[in-house]
């Protein structure tokens, strides 16, 4: 099995492929990240249309504010909201399913204060459930290496990412993970 690194995993992953369906209909046989799935073709992570709405729950400023900064610079969202924890980040949820609004993407990290991001993320799937919203695509960021117990909390989550922020060489590695991703989950969108 050969291995190309994932921006994703942040590390070097023995990689697949599998059939992948391009915005203009066509299908490539795509090469993917064995651990999370991403795709790594550079033809296949294309820009699509924006997504309308993100809310990132990040404890931490700077990483919070790389993050956001990413999502608006590159236009992969239309607006964001910050939110400093999990009680935060289901205060955020929760007014937008009252106005019956959708969030297409929450960047949520693990480990915060006063609301883990697991346990916040658990509401906030209950939220859009309650409001027959289509769930947000999750994508959870910790500092710690995604275990096989980690890596099927997340997958209840569903549509829900990992990256791996612990072995970040600096705060500005992260758009380079994120791009690639969020390239995903707009693709994954328009294709429903």
């Amino acid at each position: 099995m050969s291995s190309r690194f994932c921006p994703a995993c942040g590390t070097v992953c023995p990689v697949g492929s599998a059939p992948v369906q391009l915005p203009d209909g066509a299908v490539i046989e795509a090469t993917l990240c064995a651990h999370c799935g991403l795709c790594l073709d550079e033809l296949a992570t294309g820009v699509h249309t924006p997504l309308e709405h993100a809310v990132v729950a990040e404890d931490a400023g700077f990483i919070a504010r790389a993050v956001v900064d990413a999502l608006l610079r590159s236009g992969i969202v239309r607006t964001v909201d910050l939110a400093a924890d999990g009680l935060e980040l289901v205060a955020v949820f929760t007014r937008y399913a009252q106005a019956r609004q959708a969030i297409d993407l929450a960047v949520v990290d693990i480990e915060m204060p006063r609301l883990s991001g697991l346990a916040a993320a658990r509401m906030a799937r209950a939220i859009e459930h309650k409001h027959e919203l289509a769930p947000a695509a999750l994508i959870f960021l910790s500092g710690v290496v995604c275990d096989p117990a980690l890596r099927q909390q997340i997958q209840a989550f569903a549509p829900a990412y990992y990256i791996n922020k612990g072995n970040l060489a600096s705060v500005d590695e992260l758009p380079v993970r994120l791009g690639p991703l969020v390239a995903r989950i707009q693709a994954e969108r328009r294709a429903r």
